[in-house]
C-alpha cells in the first residue's frame, strides 16, 4: 500500500552568497563517491539523502545565481575532503 509522505524544508534564505546545512552529530550521514567504469556513483544512506534533499530544496527555492556551487565533504562533513560539487549551471 502506498502512503503519502510530506517533505518540509523550512529555512532562512541566505542566498545569493551562502548555503548552510546541518548534520546530526557523530556521522549518521554516510556519503561517498566511487568511479565505476567511467561513471561517478554516489553511495548514500538515508541520513545523507535528507541532507542532500535539504541542499537541493534550498538551491531550487532560493535566488542563487548561475555558477553558485556547494562542496559536499565525505559523510556530508564540510571538514573532510570534497566528494561532490553541485553547481547551478543552467537557468
Amino acid at each position: 500500500m502506498n502512503k503519502k509522505i510530506k517533505f518540509i524544508c523550512e529555512f532562512e534564505d541566505s542566498s545569493p552568497t551562502q548555503l548552510s546545512y546541518e548534520v546530526t552529530g557523530p556521522p549518521l550521514e554516510q556519503a561517498v563517491t566511487k568511479m565505476e567504469g567511467q561513471v561517478p556513483v554516489l553511495y548514500v544512506n538515508k541520513g545523507a539523502c535528507k541532507v542532500l534533499a535539504e541542499i537541493f530544496a534550498k538551491l531550487a527555492m532560493s535566488s542563487y545565481p548561475k555558477g553558485f556551487h556547494v562542496h559536499l565533504g565525505k559523510n556530508c562533513d564540510p571538514e573532510t575532503d570534497e566528494i561532490l560539487r553541485v553547481v547551478l549551471g543552467f537557468d
